[in-house]
């Protein structure tokens, strides 16, 4: 296989992860949406004011941020982790790294924001 053809496969593969309805691999139906709405609630009913979904999601980002489990606490989707399992951890831990430097200053930043590179731009 050569650079190219590695390269090609590589961003084909981060396009179906960070956006499956518009590459075709998941159908956009009321029952993936249920799912979601289901696991965001499982969550976020759990904490009764979103300082501590703040601190939970910091907690979880320093002991498995290479799971990107912090991101679906705030409020993220949950193929958010599936992106952090194919990219190896966030790139070799450094999203998850500048996502917890990112949650310390600004933690509104990552609240409801589906973005796999949130880290390093605007919303």
């Amino acid at each position: 296989m050569t650079i190219q053809t590695f390269i090609s496969l590589l961003f084909l593969c981060l396009i179906t992860l960070l956006n499956p309805v518009k590459a075709g691999v998941l159908q956009p139906t009321a029952k993936n949406a249920v799912v979601h709405q289901t696991i965001t609630k499982s969550i976020t009913k759990k904490a009764k004011n979103p300082e501590s979904m703040t601190v939970l999601a910091i907690f979880l980002c320093v002991l498995a941020g290479s799971l990107g489990v912090h991101r679906v606490v705030m409020g993220g989707s949950p193929w958010l982790i599936m992106a952090y399992a194919f990219t190896f951890g966030g790139f070799f831990l450094l999203l998850p790294l500048m996502d917890f430097v990112r949650m310390l200053s600004e933690p509104i930043h990552y609240k409801n924001n589906n973005k796999f590179l949130a880290a390093f731009g605007g919303m």
